[in-house]
């Protein structure tokens, strides 16, 4: 999920929780306006695809870190082998083996 999908979601969400001043209950009014499930709702389900994201966010890292593992080694292996062979190279040329 890239940064566009979740402003568009972050969007939608706010399209469905509209907060007014009228919607505000002043100190002592007591009263009740309605519509309160369908915004605790709403963010039920945020907190629910904030949860899933998050999930998928820490097994992208966990794929990650051990991609990162394996290209270390392949290339430390690789500069190793480079610099051997170099100074075969280099040993050779001098007439020292």
């Amino acid at each position: 999920m890239n940064n566009r999908d979740i402003a568009k979601e972050l969007q939608q969400y706010n399209n469905v929780l509209p907060f007014k001043d009228k919607d505000v209950v002043q100190s002592g009014g007591g009263g009740y306006n309605g519509g309160m499930e369908t915004r605790i709702a709403v963010l039920e389900q945020i907190a629910k695809d904030t949860k899933e994201t998050l999930k998928e966010i820490r097994e992208d890292q966990r794929v990650m870190r051990s991609s990162q593992e394996r290209d270390f080694r392949l290339l430390f292996g690789a500069l190793i082998s480079g610099a051997l062979g170099l100074a075969a190279l280099m040993a050779h040329g001098f007439k020292w083996l």
